[in-house]
């Protein structure tokens, strides 16, 4: 019986160690420059703006380094999205990854939230994707929390 006893006792021991180390080792990684799940956010600007389809994006959102999320609204057209734009050598705002066909589509009609752990905190640039970009504008506006 005290064989038994023993045996049992360390089954017992050996599984909760292992259980410990599961625990440990499977601990999930905290995504950086975001705002933890749940945690509270406080609306700190909210603007509309036009937005063309020129070759210059329209900037709704200037780059921080404390925002938790965007949330960006489009009325009447889709429109193009970029998350990081810096200034070129004569100053202006541009990119090479923005156009009709290059950066991250927003359908007309839509709300969406651009998590900061997923896309930073850069500037956020725009321009119109309508089907006649020739006079395709869209109404946008951008919720930025911290």
């Amino acid at each position: 019986m005290k064989q038994s006893l023993r045996k049992s006792l360390t089954i017992i021991g050996t599984s909760l160690i292992i259980a410990f180390l599961v625990v440990i080792v499977s601990k999930q990684q905290d995504t950086k420059a975001q705002a933890p799940s749940g945690s509270f956010a406080t609306l700190a600007t909210s603007s509309s703006r036009q937005v063309g389809t020129s070759t210059t994006p329209t900037i709704l959102a200037k780059g921080n380094t404390t925002c938790s999320s965007r949330v960006i609204s489009t009325r009447d057209q889709p429109i193009m999205l970029s998350f990081g734009f810096a200034y070129n050598q004569a100053g202006v705002y541009g990119t090479t990854t923005l156009s009709q066909n290059q950066g991250i589509f927003q359908a007309a009609s839509s709300t969406v939230g651009y998590d900061s752990g997923l896309y930073g905190c850069g500037t956020t640039s725009a321009i119109s994707v309508g089907i006649d970009v020739k006079i395709a504008t869209s109404t946008v506006t951008i919720n930025e929390f911290w």
